[in-house]
């Protein structure tokens, strides 16, 4: 449902905020990631994730939203 919302980004923020958001390690461990502060001023790659999804729901595509959610995982 968050995928087909008019803000993907808040609801991630929302599991964050309520402590949810361990029970999805994959989401969790974005957090405190270090990205090359050359490329990606914004921070670790948690805030950059979240920058993306914010981005991205321009585009109101729910596969467009996982996408942009999962595009770090392997970092």
């Amino acid at each position: 449902k968050w995928a087909n919302g008019p803000y993907p980004h808040m609801g991630i923020k929302f599991l964050d905020d309520c402590g949810w958001l361990g029970h999805f390690k994959q989401i969790w461990n974005l957090k405190n990631t270090p990205q090359n502060p050359k490329y990606h001023a914004e921070g670790d790659v948690y805030v950059h994730t979240m920058l993306v999804l914010e981005y991205a729901q321009v585009h109101c595509d729910p596969i467009l939203n996982f996408a942009a959610l999962c595009h770090d995982f392997g970092k």
